[in-house]
C-alpha cells in the first residue's frame, strides 16, 4: 500500500500500517452509499520487530527476560508499536462509525503469537499461545464489555463468522466452535482442551501441547534439546539471552505446568509423582489429538515442502534463501 522506507533502507513500518488503516477507513466509508454483506480482513505489521525507534520510559521488559537498559529500550519500542497498532485500529473503527455500520457488523481483533522476545514467540506456553482476542458482535449498543476467561481457539473464528452469518459449516471443517453462545452468556459449550503446534518457524523446532483449564502440557519432538536460536527474533533481549547462556540451556523433552498456579511455566511437573495421573491424561490426549489429525510427527520428522526455507540450528539467525 506505500513504499516508505527509512534513511536505514528499511521499510518504514508505521506508515506502512497507516496505510492500511487510510484504505480500509476508505473502504468502509465507501459502503455508506451500498447495500449487502462485506468481509474485510485488514492486517497490520506492528507490533512485529522491528519496532519503530522510541525512547525508554522505564518499563520493565516481560518476566523471565533480562532487566536491563537495553532490553527496558527494547520493552519501551514494543509498547509504542502496540500504541501505534491501537490508534489504526481506532482510525478503521472510526470510518465504520461514520459509516453508520457498527451495529451490523461483527467485528474480531486478534493477534497471531505472543510477543517477540525470548521464551514468547514460537513457544507453546502460555506467554506463546495467550494471543489478544476481542469481538463485538452486532446490535451491540452500549453494552459494557466483558471478560470471558474460557478456553477458546483461533479455530474457532470461522465457525463464529459462520454462525452470525447463518452459514452451515462447510464438511472440510476440522475443529472449531462458534463462539456466540458464549459472547451471549449460555453456560456450557466452552472448550475443555486446547491443542497448539509449532513445526516450522524460521527453524525446524517441532513441539505440541495440549491446554486445560489447569494445566499445560508440552512435548518435543527433537533429540536435540537446545532451543533453535533463528525462532527467536534478533533483538537487545536475545543478546541478553544469550549471554545468560540460553543458546545451550537444554529443556525438557516433556514439560508440565499448572497453569494457575505457575503462569509463567517455571517449575516443570512432569517427573514430580503427585501429577502423574494428570500427565497421563494430557498425553493420552495429545495422542489422540496427533492421531485424529494425522499428525506427521507420529510417523517421524516433518519434511521441508518443496520450495521451503529453514535455518539450520547453527543458524544464530533467522535468514531466507541463504546457506
Amino acid at each position: 500500500p506505500v513504499k516508505s522506507t527509512t534513511q536505514q533502507g528499511q521499510i518504514d513500518w508505521p506508515a506502512w500500517d497507516g496505510a492500511v488503516a487510510d484504505e480500509a477507513a476508505r473502504f468502509l466509508e465507501a459502503r455508506k452509499e451500498k447495500d449487502g454483506t462485506f468481509f474485510l480482513d485488514c492486517g497490520f505489521w506492528l507490533p512485529h520487530r522491528p519496532f519503530p525507534p522510541g525512547e525508554a520510559d522505564g518499563s520493565a521488559p516481560p518476566p523471565g527476560v533480562a532487566d536491563t537498559p537495553e532490553t527496558r529500550r527494547d520493552m519501551a519500542e514494543f509498547l509504542a508499536a502496540v500504541r501505534h497498532l491501537d490508534d489504526c485500529c481506532g482510525r478503521v473503527l472510526s470510518a465504520l462509525d461514520r459509516a453508520g455500520l457498527t451495529e451490523d457488523t461483527l467485528i474480531l481483533f486478534t493477534t497471531d503469537h505472543g510477543p517477540a522476545f525470548p521464551g514468547y514467540k514460537c513457544r507453546l506456553t502460555d506467554g506463546g499461545t495467550g494471543v489478544a482476542m476481542m469481538i463485538r458482535p452486532p446490535g451491540q449498543g452500549n453494552r459494557a464489555s466483558r471478560r470471558i476467561d474460557s478456553l477458546v481457539s483461533q479455530l474457532d473464528v470461522f465457525p463464529t463468522i459462520c454462525d452470525y452469518l447463518g452459514v452451515e459449516l462447510p464438511p472440510w471443517t476440522l475443529r472449531g466452535r462458534s463462539l456466540r453462545g458464549l459472547m451471549e452468556g449460555a453456560t456450557g459449550g466452552a472448550e475443555s482442551t486446547v491443542f497448539s503446534e509449532v513445526t516450522y518457524h524460521a527453524g525446524y523446532e517441532p513441539m505440541r501441547a495440549v491446554r486445560t483449564a489447569d494445566h499445560v502440557l508440552i512435548r518435543l519432538f527433537e533429540e536435540d534439546l537446545r532451543p533453535v536460536p533463528a525462532n527467536v527474533d534478533d533483538s537487545a533481549a536475545k543478546e541478553a539471552w544469550i549471554r545468560d547462556g540460553g543458546l545451550d540451556r537444554l529443556r525438557e523433552p516433556v514439560q508440565l505446568f499448572d497453569r494457575k498456579r505457575d503462569p509463567l511455566g517455571l517449575t516443570n511437573l512432569a517427573e514430580d509423582g503427585r501429577y502423574a495421573a494428570v500427565r497421563r491424561d494430557l498425553e493420552a490426549r495429545l495422542e489422540g489429538w496427533m492421531r485424529e489429525t494425522n499428525d506427521p510427527l507420529l510417523v517421524g520428522p516433518v519434511t521441508l515442502p518443496e520450495g521451503g526455507y529453514a535455518n539450520a540450528r547453527e543458524h544464530l539467525s533467522a535468514t531466507i534463501g541463504e546457506g
